[in-house]
């Protein structure tokens, strides 16, 4: 979904570009973008929080975060296209690390015998505090709680909507974000409160496996807290992306 977002990226960035030359639009394109993408982030998230599988939690999960990338794409053209694509880069760089470091946990768990139901993860801070602690930095990125990554590239795509005039649509992410947190806490319960069944397996952490969630972890709290260094980078790339002549224009949707 990565390198397929980065590819649109591109194309986005020249498409909403307008054009003194180009046609009136006989679509209005960013309109129907804009309601794609608040549709899928609240739909993708509401069905996340009906899951018990952890895996399918967090494949309903992406759903809601494409919607919030496609929100990224829906400012071009608009007074909130550079924030909104320094937005999106960001957005798509830390959910990635999110996701790694998730699934990661996940690999560790069923390596060792256990399952993909939330009940299967019930009580593994006591079991493994190691991989808890991992899943919970992973977890509260995904669903855009502070101080992690995710969730300032939540508040950075917000931003971009509210610049670029799409009012509704900021008020609709907000409310995605609302629901990405039920479906947070409903992971983050099974791990941290509720009490462990008998049977469910011990999972040991070292080596490698610690030192990369270490890292994992370690990015997605510093950059949430200081991401400064990494919007800069991503601001000088998006203002040459955008800058008139770096593109070719393919069609000028935002006339």
């Amino acid at each position: 979904k990565a390198a397929g977002f980065t590819a649109l990226l591109r194309v986005g960035s020249a498409a909403f570009v307008p054009a003194e030359a180009a046609a009136p639009p006989v679509f209005d394109w960013p309109v129907a973008l804009a309601f794609l993408a608040g549709l899928t982030a609240v739909l993708g998230n509401m069905g996340a929080m009906w899951q018990t599988n952890l895996k399918r939690l967090l494949a309903h999960a992406s759903v809601g975060h494409a919607g919030f990338l496609l929100m990224g794409l829906a400012v071009l053209g608009t007074a909130g296209a550079e924030l909104g694509l320094t937005a999106l880069a960001f957005y798509l760089a830390f959910y990635a690390v999110a996701v790694a470091s998730v699934f990661f946990v996940m690999g560790l768990v069923s390596r060792a015998g256990g399952g993909e139901t939330l009940r299967d993860y019930e009580g593994l801070a006591r079991r493994s505090p190691a991989l808890a602690a991992a899943l919970l930095v992973g977890v509260l990125s995904m669903g855009g709680i502070p101080p992690m990554a995710g969730f300032a590239g939540k508040i950075f795509i917000v931003a971009a909507t509210w610049k670029g005039g799409l009012h509704v649509l900021a008020f609709v992410a907000g409310f995605a974000m609302v629901l990405s947190i039920v479906y947070t806490l409903m992971i983050l319960r099974a791990v941290f409160v509720a009490p462990a069944r008998e049977g469910l397996p011990a999972v040991r952490v070292a080596g490698f496996d610690g030192a990369a969630l270490l890292v994992l972890s370690l990015a997605l709290i510093v950059f949430g807290v200081y991401p400064q260094p990494v919007t800069a980078l991503l601001t000088d790339a998006v203002q040459s992306l955008l800058a008139p002549g770096a593109a070719p224009v393919l069609v000028a949707l935002g006339n």
